[in-house]
């Protein structure tokens, strides 16, 4: 016989070697497990879209309530984390890990978690500081980081940060004039001469607001120097005014310092040298003005305002002890979440304290190896923010690499590592620094 082969052959599939019609032979392989799928993709798509939406929402509550109380910000952040689990169970990419800041932040973990080897009869303390504290920071990190992908949702963030730090300024101001805060009417802080009396808003105390206002002012004066236009320039310029003016009424010297390194990191970045350091040579007169009224430059440098840990000389045996227990245990340290036992123990001029440097605290706990993984982790991320800066000049990245810079020198001479409220402002704005950093996907 003389047969043709069809022009366009149908390719059968495993269902013609069973019996049933022409209609089933001719269906496509795995059509009848597919045909539900179709049904449920555009739920599975939408549920997906709803829970982005939705995180964005409960991290506008994050940034609102982490000053006002960490109570308030600890549930929008379990909302994040159920939002993060239900996206990942949806669509289980996790591409975003693969950045190598996240191989320091693990070592920095395994390393906090082997210093509990050593923690003796401060284990239980121990594990509670190592997953509840540190853990929950770093998880903090990631939910923000993971759910601002978009250019567009990393803009309205950067905007609520604004809104929430002009709310806490204009609360300082209210404070100042009326002698209490607006919210919870908390009495401004009464400070030994020559301090007088110090600006807390929302906070217990003033330095706890100055390392919030550091950020705020730095992403202020970041919009203020990259503004498109002469009316938000000129609206970001009074904001960034207002917030430095309350950082000054703060009077602590450290949150003082970082801000100006930080605003001439920003210089540095952006070259835009004659639009920030005139504002920065009207902001260090009352400076100088203050150290040259208390007589204190030479003698006693005061990086903070606490009556026990207030200068140098109150700080200095705190680090002097930081600093034994690091030559004690320099590998893994004395334990996590241990410094405040040993100094109550082994300092007899003054109560259980935090060291009032983070860095010596981080390795007093859990070893050189330990604080080497998590400045690294924080190098890192600067240096990808910088290399973005240069290509996008974006100025909520600009406003967050100079306010973090001006953080993490204010914590050399604090305890803003151990504070739960300044600790959830920290890692939320790391996570913003690394989304904003890497650029994962257009704007919408």
């Amino acid at each position: 016989m003389n047969s043709r082969r069809p022009k366009n052959p149908v390719i059968l599939n495993d269902v013609q070697h069973r019996e049933g019609s022409p209609r089933e032979i001719l269906r496509p392989r795995g059509a009848q497990n597919d045909a539900n799928a179709v049904f449920q993709q555009p739920a599975r798509k939408r549920l997906f879209a709803v829970t982005e939406t939705w995180s964005e929402f409960f991290l506008y509550g994050f940034i609102f309530f982490t000053p006002l109380g960490h109570a308030g910000a600890s549930v929008f952040f379990g909302f994040l984390a159920l939002c993060f689990v239900i996206r990942k169970a949806l669509h289980p990419d996790f591409s975003f890990l693969k950045q190598i800041e996240h191989l320091w932040l693990l070592l920095f973990f395994i390393l906090c978690a082997l210093s509990l080897v050593n923690s003796g009869p401060y284990l239980e303390k121990g594990l509670k500081a190592l997953f509840f504290k540190w853990g929950g920071f770093m998880l903090v990190f990631l939910f923000v980081r993971e759910a601002l992908a978009e250019a567009a949702r990393r803009r309205r963030v950067g905007w609520a940060v604004l809104i929430a730090a002009a709310i806490i300024g204009l609360d300082g101001l209210f404070q100042f004039l009326t002698g209490a805060d607006l919210f919870y009417g908390r009495p401004i802080f009464e400070l030994p001469p020559p301090f007088y009396q110090a600006m807390t808003a929302v906070f217990k105390n003033s330095n706890d607001l100055a390392s919030y206002l550091v950020l705020g002012t730095s992403v202020a004066l970041g919009f203020s120097v990259e503004a498109t236009t002469r009316r938000s320039g000129w609206i970001f310029w009074l904001l960034t005014v207002l917030l430095s003016t309350c950082l000054l009424l703060t009077f602590s010297r450290g949150a003082w310092a970082g801000f100006f390194l930080g605003a001439l990191l920003m210089a540095l970045i952006s070259r835009r040298w004659k639009a920030l350091l005139p504002g920065l040579f009207l902001l260090a007169i009352p400076v100088l003005l203050h150290f040259s009224a208390s007589g204190q430059v030479a003698l006693d440098l005061s990086f903070g305002t606490g009556k026990q840990t207030s200068g140098l000389s109150g700080r200095s045996e705190l680090w002097g002890m930081a600093m034994q227990l690091i030559r004690e245990n320099p590998f893994l340290g004395k334990g996590i979440g241990t410094f405040m036992d040993y100094s109550g123990q082994r300092l007899l001029t003054m109560a259980a304290n935090y060291a009032h440097n983070c860095y010596l605290q981080i390795a007093a706990e859990s070893g050189i190896p330990s604080l080497v993984a998590f400045l690294l982790f924080l190098g890192t991320l600067f240096v990808k923010g910088i290399q973005a800066f240069r290509k996008n000049h974006d100025p909520l990245l600009l406003g967050l690499l100079g306010g973090l810079f001006a953080f993490s020198i204010h914590s050399a001479f604090d305890t803003q590592f151990y504070s739960v409220a300044q600790s959830f402002l920290f890692w939320s704005m790391l996570g913003l620094l690394a989304a904003a950093s890497q650029g994962v996907s257009p704007e919408k």
